[in-house]
């Protein structure tokens, strides 16, 4: 039982590692109206 912790939490922190150095990658959750084209994508599913 052990293991698995200690291999999740080695897991987890190389995860976090690679997250932390992989550069602008956003971690702050959703944002409405962020993206140029997903309010264009979102509208023609909308209306048809």
């Amino acid at each position: 039982m052990w293991k698995l912790v200690v291999g999740f939490v080695v897991i987890a922190g190389l995860a976090l590692y690679l997250l932390t150095k992989g550069g602008d990658i956003d971690m702050s959750g959703e944002k409405h109206g962020s993206v140029k084209n997903h309010g264009f994508f979102c509208e023609s599913l909308m209306h048809g």
